[in-house]
């Protein structure tokens, strides 16, 4: 629910509710498209330049360390795997 609630309009959480021990995230597509500079958009996300225009993208190695602070005490290990992009 915490992951849901801060990290919800970035990616979906999956787990197994009987007993598992893996919660799954799937990024939203969505969350990797460059978004115009907002202050109030910054959760998440860093600031870049993109054809002299700033823009926001997601940071995701701090993401994923956010993840395993929240996690604390319960998290073994955040792995991050991808065909299309690594850490």
């Amino acid at each position: 629910a915490q992951l849901r609630e801060a990290f919800g309009d970035l990616a979906l959480f999956f787990y197994d509710q009987h007993g598992g021990e893996v919660i799954g995230v799937l990024w939203k597509p969505s969350s990797f498209q460059p978004q115009p500079f907002k202050a109030s958009n910054v959760k998440g996300r860093m600031v870049t330049s993109r054809g002299g225009e700033l823009v926001m993208v997601p940071n995701v190695e701090a993401i994923l360390e956010d993840w395993a602070i929240l996690g604390e005490g319960l998290v073994q290990a955040v792995e991050a795997r991808s065909e299309r992009w690594t850490v």
